[in-house]
């Protein structure tokens, strides 16, 4: 075997554990943008530039780049993981341009509230 066949072999060995047995979950992020819960004990900087399959509970799934890790530890029902923020694709409304404002959200929540509590009222009120 000559040093292009065993570069070739590396290069495919190396892409191989790039997808290796990371699996995990969407998860909505903070920020508005789309992440993933991914299974099993992981260092920090392990996760980063490593591809992840990703699965629906409805089974829908797809494979994403790590682009960065949040958070990893025990969940609070003592599964072990790590939340990460997804590279590349469809992440969210918010990815591009500014959080949205707290003060505004609330305010939005507050009346979309008030419209549903005088929608149900009316139609308690009609029978």
């Amino acid at each position: 075997m000559d040093f292009g066949e065993l570069a070739r072999v590396g290069v495919v060995m190396e892409a191989g554990e790039r997808t290796k047995g990371l699996k995990g979950q969407p998860l909505k992020l903070n920020d508005g943008s789309w992440g993933a819960w991914v299974e099993g004990e992981h260092d920090r900087d392990d996760l980063p530039g490593r591809e992840v399959e990703i699965t629906t509970r409805s089974g829908k799934s797809w494979t994403r780049e790590v682009a960065r890790v949040l958070w990893s530890g025990t969940s609070s029902r003592g599964d072990k993981g790590a939340i990460v923020s997804l590279a590349g694709g469809e992440s969210g409304k918010r990815e591009r341009g500014r959080p949205r404002d707290p003060a505004r959200a609330a305010a939005d929540w507050v009346e979309n509230t008030a419209r549903m509590v005088d929608r149900l009222e009316g139609r308690w009120r009609d029978g």
